[in-house]
Order: structure tokens, then sequence, then C-alpha cells
């Protein structure tokens, strides 16, 4: 797409990072930032080291969402869930 950003993949945060321990805020709006961010958490999550799921503070977004990749031979699907 003209004039868009390619998407990266994020670091992933670990046990004892600060923005583990503050209150994410909740989804208000789904739009093209959102779209791009839970984009870029899958890319993430695909470059993790055998991870199932993620959550937007694991790559320092405090946005109450994360993803979920449940794989097996024969189907891939993917879930995205926004909580409260």
């Amino acid at each position: 797409m003209k004039g868009s950003l390619p998407r990266m993949a994020h670091e992933i945060r670990t046990f004892g990072d600060p923005v583990l321990k503050s209150q994410a805020a909740p989804i208000t709006d789904i739009d093209g930032r959102l779209v791009r961010l839970v984009d870029e958490m899958f890319d993430t999550l695909g470059t993790s080291n055998g991870g199932i799921a993620l959550a937007a503070p694991q790559i320092g977004i405090q946005k109450q969402i994360f993803v979920d990749r449940k794989s097996t031979r024969l189907n891939s699907s993917h879930l995205v869930i926004s909580y409260a």
C-alpha cells in the first residue's frame, strides 16, 4: 500500500519489566491503527520461539488486547480478543 509503513515485529517484554505491572487501557475504537497493531502482534508471535498467545503489554503497548494462534497440521486459525 502506497504511503504505508512496513509492519514490524516487536521485542517481547519479560518478567520484571515495569510495563507488565501497569494497567492497560481498554479498546475504545477499532481503527486502522488497531488493525496494524494486531497485524504486528501476529508478526511478533510468529517470530517467537513457540509462543501461542501474546498480549499487547508484552510488547510495551498498554492496550487490553491479545492475539492467540492455534495451529494444527490440517488447520490454522487466529483469534483476537479485547478484554476488560
